[in-house]
């Protein structure tokens, strides 16, 4: 597991969402399989830039969120390195990317130029 954010600090009894914007990453290395947890927080914000952690750099993975606003293929070395920019709707205070090995044989898209 790793926080890709930094760490927002919780009052205690009474939690409250934090204010600023947190992520979790948990990815098992035997399958080659993760999932992140992004929190907005309650700072309002529409987009989001975010980089992953510990995967195989030579493997190519799909990352989507379940409603496919989120959808592209990059091999782990990109997703450790480049950031992933998403939207962020104001409606929603988080959101699920889903990280899986690619099918064999297939390539990494093209970045999107800065």
């Amino acid at each position: 597991m790793y926080h890709l954010f930094p760490q927002s600090d919780l009052s205690l009894p009474m939690l409250q969402p934090p204010n600023e914007p947190d992520a979790i990453e948990f990815y098992d290395a035997s399958t080659r399989r993760g999932i992140v947890f992004l929190f907005r927080g309650t700072v309002a914000w529409s987009e989001r830039r975010v980089v992953l952690r510990a995967l195989a750099p030579n493997v190519v993975y799909d990352v989507q969120t379940s409603d496919g606003v989120i959808k592209l293929r990059r091999t782990g070395r990109q997703l450790m390195s480049d950031k992933i920019e998403f939207t962020f709707e104001q409606e929603r205070p988080s959101a699920l990317l889903f990280i899986t090995p690619a099918p064999s044989g297939a390539t990494p898209e093209p970045l999107p130029n800065p």
